[in-house]
């Protein structure tokens, strides 16, 4: 009389579970999404130093690295960031930091390089020419 419900919720369950695991332990190879705070009116390189000895690493959950900028552009981390496909999004740091605004860029104005220990990005709010890359010793 009770077999076939509790047989179909367990299943539920178990298949509910399977999907909450894959999406919480998935490799990270597979994708991320790296998170880019920047001030308001910032344009310009950003330089992410990345295995630097002694600085503090970027806070991850291993799908989503957050990195606030300061305002000089340059940001040190111990974290060595993947180097596979992923998502870059835009936040703007209001209110001293307790408010991201998320925002695009506009498409011609962001670009994405990686030189030796650097990940480089240019990003401007609006369209702009993109000046070469800083040179940061990052070989």
């Amino acid at each position: 009389m009770y077999g076939p419900p509790v047989k179909k919720r367990w299943i539920a369950v178990v298949l509910a579970a399977g999907t909450l695991a894959f999406w919480a332990f998935r490799s990270p190879s597979r994708g991320g999404v790296f998170e880019v705070q920047v001030q308001p009116g910032f344009a310009g390189w950003v330089v992410v130093k990345q295995g630097v000895a002694g600085a503090p690493p970027l806070p991850s959950d291993r799908v989503r690295w957050t990195m606030r900028i300061p305002p000089s552009g340059g940001l040190e981390t111990s974290t060595v960031l993947p180097d596979h496909a992923h998502e870059t999004r835009f936040f703007l740091i209001e209110r001293e930091g307790s408010v991201l605004v998320a925002f695009k860029p506009d498409p011609t104005a962001v670009q994405e390089r990686r030189t030796g220990k650097c990940l480089l990005l240019f990003v401007a709010p609006g369209p702009a020419p993109v000046p070469p890359p800083p040179d940061q010793s990052c070989d």
